[in-house]
């Protein structure tokens, strides 16, 4: 939407404004690349509009900050007894959505809500596990393959009819069309041994996910939280990719170190990385006050002025450019990054005119 936006103004010759510049950045969802690329040299001005925002009125002047957990479990494959049997377990129907923006609303994580079912089970084998998508999308499907001894069977049914039979009450107001499905398959040739598999699960069940503080200065705004994001196993073993958000950046690092030492626990490597600034929240921005009061005039709304607990480029184009001032707005747009992602085509449209009003008045 911002890429058309500013081809639109860029590309109409009738287009009213000053000086002008137009900051294209690339693999913004994929460990914002394009924006730690920036050079200070490259850019000469210090008023920025930062187009990357999803609810029309509100203006962001500061955002989280952010870093990943990845996680490297090699395992021993076995063959499975003669005894045994194998299933599959769905977790799916869950909301998702974005991590940042979405994680107070206490939606399910597909991955938590799979190991729930599983972690009482004593011959538990996993042979194949997927969940989550992305880093920054909370995972809505989950999927574990594994086998357990016949004698266990009644008992695996059971934890999973109590475990859906908890999350529906516990999620139903805010997630209310989770299911758990079992199904019986055919028996793999191999799995993972029995100890290493009980021990990633176990991990997977106390490995934090979700908010872990709220902001005390901002109310209503998350501060630090975790999502627990992919889990995947191949040949080599199991990988489980978390990313945490933190205004305050040694709270982003502790929640991460929390969650690599679960994994420590049972000989998993952990690595830390793709961490990026915070963007600390500046009340008296002549820019956001400029904002602000033409959005009032052009609007005859108020403007809501506040921060966002997702990663804004922002944090790093401020951190690489001295002295920039940067706010951040769009148009209305929700459930991003689920399955339900939509934008309002009218207040897209609005919001490129008010853009356009900005940037005729603005000195």
């Amino acid at each position: 939407i911002a890429v058309a936006m500013m081809l639109s103004i860029l590309s109409d010759e009738k287009a009213e404004h000053g000086p002008l510049e137009a900051i294209f950045t690339v693999e913004e969802e994929t460990g914002l690349t394009g924006a730690f690329a920036l050079q200070q040299k490259d850019i000469d001005s210090r008023l920025l509009l930062n187009l990357d925002s999803e609810e029309e009125g509100v203006f962001y002047i500061g955002c989280a900050g952010g870093i990943e957990t990845q996680v490297e479990k090699a395992v021993t494959w076995t063959a499975p007894s003669a005894t045994a049997k194998a299933f599959t377990l769905t977790a799916s129907g869950m909301a998702g959505g974005h991590s940042g923006a979405e994680i107070h609303k206490q939606r399910a994580n597909a991955i938590k809500a799979a190991v729930r079912s599983l972690n009482s089970l004593d011959t538990l084998s996993i042979f194949s596990a997927e969940g989550g998508s992305r880093r920054n999308v909370i995972p809505s499907v989950a999927k574990i393959g594994f086998i357990v001894e016949t004698s266990e069977v009644d008992s695996l049914q059971k934890a999973v009819a109590e475990a859906q039979s908890e999350l529906t009450g516990e999620y139903e107001l805010s997630d209310p069309n989770i299911v758990l499905t079992l199904e019986e398959v055919a028996l793999p040739a191999q799995s993972v041994d029995t100890e290493e598999s009980k021990a990633m699960v176990t991990a997977l069940y106390a490995a934090p996910h979700g908010v872990d503080a709220m902001s005390l200065s901002l109310e209503g705004v998350v501060e630090t939280s975790t999502n627990l994001a992919i889990l995947s196993l191949d040949e080599k073993g199991f990988s489980v990719i978390a990313s945490h958000r933190s205004s305050v950046l040694s709270a982003r690092d502790d929640v991460a170190r929390r969650f690599g030492a679960v994994f420590s626990l049972i000989g998993a490597t952990v690595r830390f990385e793709g961490a990026y600034p915070s963007w600390k929240p500046n009340p008296d921005s002549a820019l956001t006050g400029f904002c602000a009061r033409a959005y009032e005039e052009y609007s005859g709304k108020k403007a809501t002025i506040t921060a966002i607990h997702a990663g804004l480029e922002c944090g790093i184009i401020n951190s690489r450019v001295a002295g920039m001032d940067s706010v951040s707005f769009g148009p209305n747009m929700w459930d991003v990054h689920s399955t339900a992602e939509r934008l309002s085509i009218s207040s897209a449209a609005w919001m490129e005119g008010f853009t356009r009003h900005l940037l005729k008045i603005i000195e």
